[in-house]
């Protein structure tokens, strides 16, 4: 609706300005002075006619510049709740499969397993804000920080070596767990 309505005022706009250099040359080329009166009666009208078309345009052009800025900043707006909300609940998620793989390699109250869990939140801190941690699967993310606190990503035990059906465990087919099969 707006296009239509920049359009027609475009239009009406483009007119205007026609019709009143038309009225200009004839009040310049008239020798009545009655005459050359009404026409510069009626060019001064619609002179101001055209000033108002031109004036409405640019407001509509400044709200539809204003309006489309202002969703911008309500969709980054909203972006930026949604993140807030989300960084923190994906922090947790990663925050919970890494402390599995501390307890999976220490004992509980071990004064080790409470350094690295300190240092998980430090560096979990830090990978919070980098660009793209929402975008990352929290898998690569469990994997990196497991890498740098120098943690097992799997620990295959004899009765699940082989995984479920007879397949490599999970830890093997992802190249993350010694491959003990001799055949």
């Amino acid at each position: 609706m707006a296009e239509a309505h920049e359009q027609a005022l475009g239009i009406l706009a483009d007119r205007t300005l026609k019709l009143a250099l038309h009225l200009q040359e004839q009040a310049m080329d008239v020798e009545d002075p009655d005459q050359k009166v009404r026409l510069s009666t009626a060019f001064h009208r619609v002179g101001r006619g055209l000033r108002q078309t031109l004036a409405l345009q640019a407001r509509m052009a400044r709200e539809a510049r204003r309006g489309a800025a202002e969703a911008v900043q309500a969709a980054a707006v909203e972006d930026d709740a949604r993140r807030a909300k989300a960084i923190p609940e994906k922090k947790q998620a990663v925050r919970r499969a890494v402390e599995r793989l501390v307890w999976t390699e220490y004992e509980r109250g071990e004064d080790e397993a409470d350094q690295i869990l300190d240092d998980l939140n430090e560096f979990l801190d830090a990978e919070a804000f980098e660009p793209g941690f929402l975008e990352t699967p929290t898998d690569v993310i469990v994997s990196r920080l497991a890498r740098t606190l120098e943690l097992p990503l799997s620990a295959p035990s004899d009765a699940d070596a082989d995984g479920p059906a007879g397949g490599p465990s999970p830890g093997r087919a992802n190249g993350h767990a010694p491959d003990t099969d001799t055949s």
